[in-house]
C-alpha cells in the first residue's frame, strides 16, 4: 500500500477505508478455528430467523457475519471435495501437524493428542474421521439450512463418501491418497 500503483484502496478515504480494512481483517480472522463454535452459534441463530437481529455483532452487522461464514466455509471445504483432491489436502494437513508435533517434541513442549500417530495411514484416517464427524458434518448441515445450493449439497455428499473411505482404512500399508474406491 506504500506503492500507489499497488494500492487497491487508494480511492477509499477516511471512514470507507477503515470499514474496508476492518472487514478484511475480520474475514481473515474468521478462518481461525478458535472462532468456529461462535460462528456456528451465529449461523444457528440465522437459520432460526427469529433471532436475525441478535446476530448483528459489531458495526458491520449481519452482512459481515454472512461474509465470515462464507470465508470460514471455504476454509472448511477441502474434505467436501472429491476424493482425488480432498485426500491430497488431508495428507498435506497431516504432514504439517506431524512436523509441528516433531518440533514440539524436540523443544520439550506438549504435543496435542490429535497430532500423534500421523505417520501411519490409520492415524491419519482416524484424525480425518474425527474432524468430519465433530466439526465438518455439523457445520455443513447448518450451512445447508442457511444457504442451500447444489454446491453445498455436493459438499455434504462428498463428506459422507470421504468419511466412508477413511473408515475402510484397516492397516498402515497404503497411503490415503493412493486409495481408490
Amino acid at each position: 500500500m506504500r506503492d500507489p500503483s499497488c494500492n487497491l484502496f487508494k480511492d477509499l478515504e477516511g471512514e470507507k477505508f477503515l470499514r474496508m480494512k476492518n472487514t478484511i481483517i475480520n474475514l481473515i480472522l474468521a478462518t481461525d478455528m478458535k472462532h468456529h463454535f461462535k460462528m456456528q452459534s451465529k449461523m444457528r441463530s440465522m437459520s432460526n430467523e427469529k433471532k436475525a437481529e441478535e446476530v448483528k455483532g459489531g458495526s458491520s452487522g449481519r452482512q459481515q457475519v454472512e461474509m465470515e461464514i462464507l470465508i470460514h466455509s471455504a476454509d472448511l471445504a477441502n474434505q467436501g471435495l472429491v476424493w482425488s483432491i480432498s485426500s491430497v489436502w488431508a495428507d498435506r494437513v497431516c504432514d504439517e501437524f506431524q512436523a509441528q508435533a516433531e518440533s514440539e517434541t524436540k523443544l520439550g513442549l506438549p504435543v496435542a493428542p490429535f497430532m500423534r500417530g500421523l505417520e501411519k495411514p490409520t492415524g491419519r484416517a482416524k484424525l480425518q474421521m474425527s474432524f468430519i464427524d465433530a466439526i465438518l458434518v455439523p457445520w455443513w448441515d447448518l450451512v445447508r439450512t442457511v444457504m442451500s445450493s447444489k454446491l453445498v449439497e455436493k459438499i455434504c455428499e462428498n463428506l459422507g463418501k470421504n468419511r466412508k473411505r477413511y473408515s475402510e482404512v484397516k492397516d498402515d500399508k497404503t497411503a490415503l491418497s493412493k486409495l481408490k474406491f
